[in-house]
């Protein structure tokens, strides 16, 4: 049996949603003639309820062709739920980059130091993972994603919805406000650098 079949791509599906691979259930059923599998197969996720049934001469290929029905009908039905994760690491991309300029893009006020400092903080994994239910919940596109996720996707997914949030407002009305509501979204905040002596005015 291909290890690409349609039970696969779901189950992979699932995985790169963050859901449990719980959600696929299959019933077997014997059924007529004698030896003959009827698999009926129920995804339970997201409000999406799909059920299908398949006959063929074994369990597991009842499986598969009940899961290429049900695959079938997550397309025509909830495409939705599909992402494009090229796509979403490109927006991560994008939105790292946002974020060093917020921070790299601070007024004299603060130090460089500072600003380097506070960057390794804010985007590190674990830090940027702490706002993905906020993300999650506040992003109709990342409604989908569930609590399954690691800790480097979750983080992936929440520096995509910070350049998709912003994208338009940086491109279109240049970027100093942006940087600050960029600031503001992600909870920096320093004070202002104390006097210091400039590199070569020794006295």
């Amino acid at each position: 049996m291909s290890e690409h079949n349609a039970k696969n791509r779901i189950l992979e599906w699932l995985q790169g949603l963050g859901w449990p691979k719980d959600s696929l259930a299959s019933n077997r059923l014997t059924s007529t003639p004698p030896h003959r599998v009827r698999a009926t197969l129920e995804l339970v996720r997201l409000d999406v309820r799909l059920s299908a049934e398949a006959e063929a001469w074994s369990a597991s290929e009842a499986d598969v062709a009940a899961c290429e029905l049900v695959l079938d009908e997550l397309r025509a039905r909830h495409g939705d739920l599909f992402f494009d994760l090229d796509a979403l690491r490109s927006d991560a991309q994008a939105g790292d980059a946002l974020l060093k300029l917020a921070i790299y893009g601070w007024d004299a006020s603060v130090s460089p130091s500072m600003r380097t400092a506070t960057l390794q903080d804010v985007e590190s994994d674990c830090m940027l993972a702490q706002r993905y239910q906020e993300v999650t919940a506040s992003e109709p596109w990342a409604h989908k994603f569930g609590s399954g996720l690691g800790q480097k996707m979750r983080a992936t997914v929440v520096e995509a919805a910070l350049w998709r949030r912003h994208r338009d407002q940086f491109l279109e009305q240049g970027g100093r406000a942006v940087l600050s509501n960029v600031r503001d979204e992600m909870g920096v905040s320093l004070a202002p650098a104390e006097p210091s002596v400039t590199v070569g005015e020794g006295g």
